[in-house]
């Protein structure tokens, strides 16, 4: 299995976001709920933690 690392999945996570997609309408577009998700990732939280969605 590939791991991928947090700065590439960020980058990906990105990518969806502002790609205006589901992804980003999943978050109802809220920044600030894409940037807890980035720390989440950086500090190995579950991905959710601290969003709307958990």
């Amino acid at each position: 299995m590939k791991t991928i690392s947090k700065t590439s999945e960020i980058t990906c996570l990105r990518e969806l976001f502002y790609g205006k997609g589901y992804f980003a309408d999943a978050l109802n577009n809220n920044q600030k709920e894409l940037d807890i998700i980035e720390d989440n990732i950086k500090n190995d939280f579950p991905i959710f933690t601290g969003t709307s969605k958990r």
